[in-house]
């Protein structure tokens, strides 16, 4: 494996478990201080909200089965580590 593949898997796997971290940095957040308006706050709801946004879509809302718990961040959480796994195989495999 030369060095630039390297470099590129270490890169993405930096760039994915930084995603993760914020995802459960939000989740934290939303549980300890809900209404925080600390620019570290912001950074982080806004950022994880890029990936959180989409999966939130695509669950069911109202009255659903799944009651009033925010099931997203979990989502997100299992989606990126199913996309991470399929594009560091890919990157592997190049």
């Amino acid at each position: 494996m030369g060095f630039q593949v390297a470099f590129l898997i270490d890169g993405l796997v930096l760039f994915f478990n930084i995603l993760r971290w914020l995802i459960i940095g939000r989740v934290l957040i939303s549980w300890i201080a809900p209404g925080s308006r600390s620019p570290l706050v912001v950074f982080i709801v806004q950022t994880s909200e890029a990936v959180i946004a989409p999966v939130r879509r695509m669950l069911p809302r109202g009255n659903s089965p799944m009651g009033m718990i925010d099931w997203s961040p979990l989502v997100a959480l299992i989606l990126l580590d199913v996309i991470r796994h399929v594009v560091l195989r890919l990157v592997i495999y190049l």
